[in-house]
């Protein structure tokens, strides 16, 4: 038996030339397999036909095969599984669906067969049989829709063949995917930007993306910043997750101050702050003293600010029709979509911004 570790060494049903599924050699079965017939059914293949390419397998008889050998050749036949993954073979229709969810199971059973001595050599013989017709289907079909199926780009509108076609971006779409891979990369970067990591959402549905879904069809520098943010964002939910507050560093730690008081301590670049406050450790005076002493300056700085900001939104914002959200236009037209209400709105006739100052000491 020659092997190889490319995935169409396991394809010995598939006829090189045309594409399509030939018959299963009669050499292949316990019946037919002692060593008289075996060399004369070789003499007879070799009169009739040229001889076999070195990627296919030739003889398929693993009665007298001890089990390391069954063992090493399970190996080789795994490597098929990740020979059909999304990428290798972009956009599998439901059929070949079916194919890799069956040819995945199959690919468990032959294991279990292959290590379980309670099974006679006719079952791992037979096992491995129906293990090759399925990949000889999947590789069939798989090189059909490559070469033949062409489908129209929904967003660039190009025309384009299968294998520019990923699956659908999440597992939760019910619809194929009619969106190209470039478009589909293109769209995924220009929703992280504008929408944020947590709401990027399918093209054509209004599935969102998660994780595993982003890095599949994400440029990797992309992908690396959702990976930084979304990770900082669950770190941050916990309420004793804190930062280090040294603007050259991007550690955290679990830090509860009930228990460790308010003293925080960067373990990575030894940066010492005050959790109570947010601030800079004061190592001279306690929470109580600091607070007594910034507390009139903190207080007319917040004040401040606030009037600040007070007045630029009544030069600068608008209320929403719908919600009473304030609202800045940066630029373009004055079609406005509030993001708060899901509702539009003219900016033109929205009701300006009245600011609330606040009184200062």
């Amino acid at each position: 038996m020659t092997i190889t570790n490319h995935p169409s060494s396991y394809l010995s049903n598939t006829d090189t030339s045309s594409g399509k599924p030939s018959a299963v050699s009669p050499a292949i079965g316990p019946n037919n397999a002692s060593p008289s017939n075996m060399h004369r059914q070789r003499s007879e293949d070799t009169k009739r036909q040229p001889p076999p390419k070195p990627s296919l397998i030739t003889v398929i008889d693993i009665r007298s095969w001890p089990v390391t050998k069954l063992k090493i050749v399970l190996d080789d036949l795994k490597q098929l599984e990740h020979a059909i993954d999304p990428e290798a073979t972009p956009r599998l229709t439901v059929n070949e669906y079916q194919i890799r969810s069956n040819l995945i199971s199959l690919m468990k059973e032959f294991q279990n067969t292959v290590c379980d001595n309670s099974f006679s050599p006719r079952s791992k013989t037979e096992r491995l049989k129906l293990y090759q017709e399925l990949s000889s289907q999947l590789y069939t079909i798989w090189e059909r829709n490559n070469r033949t199926v062409c489908h129209s780009c929904v967003v660039c509108g190009e025309v384009k063949k299968q294998h520019h076609f990923n699956l659908p971006p999440t597992e939760r779409c019910s619809h194929p995917n009619r969106c190209c891979r470039d478009c589909l990369s293109k769209w995924t970067t220009t929703q992280f930007e504008s929408q944020g990591w947590d709401h990027i959402r399918c093209p054509e549905c209004p599935e969102i993306l998660g994780r595993y879904d982003f890095k599949e069809v994400a440029p990797k520098s992309i992908y690396k910043k959702y990976k930084s943010l979304r990770n900082r964002s669950i770190l941050s939910s916990d309420p004793d997750w804190h930062w280090c507050l040294s603007s050259k560093c991007n550690a955290g730690k679990v830090h509860c101050p009930s228990l460790h008081g308010p003293k925080y301590v960067c373990d990575k670049c030894g940066h010492k702050a005050c959790i109570t406050h947010m601030t800079k450790w004061h190592s001279n005076e306690d929470c109580v003293e600091f607070d007594d002493r910034v507390t009139g300056k903190t207080a007319q700085r917040k004040r401040d600010a606030e009037n600040a900001s007070e007045r630029w939104k009544g030069k600068q914002a608008k209320l929403c029709y719908h919600c009473d959200v304030v609202i800045h236009k940066i630029s373009g037209c004055n079609a406005m979509h509030c993001t708060n209400c899901n509702k539009s709105f003219d900016w033109a006739k929205a009701q300006a911004y009245r600011p609330t100052f606040v009184e200062t000491a």
